[in-house]
C-alpha cells in the first residue's frame, strides 16, 4: 500500500493540503493564485482562512 504525500496549497493564503504534483486546491485558488490577501474563499471545509472570517 503507497501512502500519499501532500503539501500546501500554492494560494498563500489557502491552508488546504493537495496531493504532491497539483499545485491548487480548486479553481478559484488557481486564479486568485497571484493576488494578495488574508483570507481564502476556495470554499474547502478544512481551509482555516475562510473568506467569511475577514473583516
Amino acid at each position: 500500500m503507497q501512502i500519499e504525500q501532500h503539501q500546501k496549497c500554492a494560494h498563500a493564503p489557502c491552508t488546504c493540503q493537495v496531493p504532491i504534483g497539483t499545485e491548487y486546491c480548486s479553481d478559484h485558488c488557481r486564479e486568485h493564485a497571484s493576488k494578495v490577501g488574508d483570507s481564502c474563499a476556495c470554499g474547502h471545509r478544512g481551509c482555516s482562512k475562510p473568506a467569511d472570517s475577514a473583516v
